[in-house]
């Protein structure tokens, strides 16, 4: 797993992220990214060669495709607050207690 070398790394990520907590917003999901499941999309979406330019990749494959199979198997639905996190290395969402 390579780590950023570019300080730009976590900001891009964040920017990303805030893409996708608006996508949900509008479906009437709130997104919680932890610091620890930022991170680990960052590291897997760097590369020495090309920067963070993979990063988005990175953050659809991780992130995007978990949401969207838990959404498309009715785990979290309109009015939810999911939070992501790090568990075995891999990123998992649940949802916030109390929030349904």
């Amino acid at each position: 797993m390579n780590t950023c070398k570019s300080a730009s790394c976590p900001q891009v990520a964040d920017l990303l992220i805030e893409q996708t907590q608006q996508r949900l917003a509008t479906q009437s999901i709130t997104l919680q990214v932890t610091g620890t499941a930022r991170n680990l999309i960052v590291d897997h979406g760097y590369d020495p060669q090309y920067g963070v330019r993979p990063l988005h990749r990175a953050l659809q494959r991780m992130l995007e495709d978990l949401l969207a199979e838990s959404i498309l198997q009715g785990a979290f639905t309109k009015g939810d607050t999911i939070v992501v996190n790090v568990a075995d290395g891999k990123l998992c969402a649940e949802i916030l207690s109390g929030s349904r």
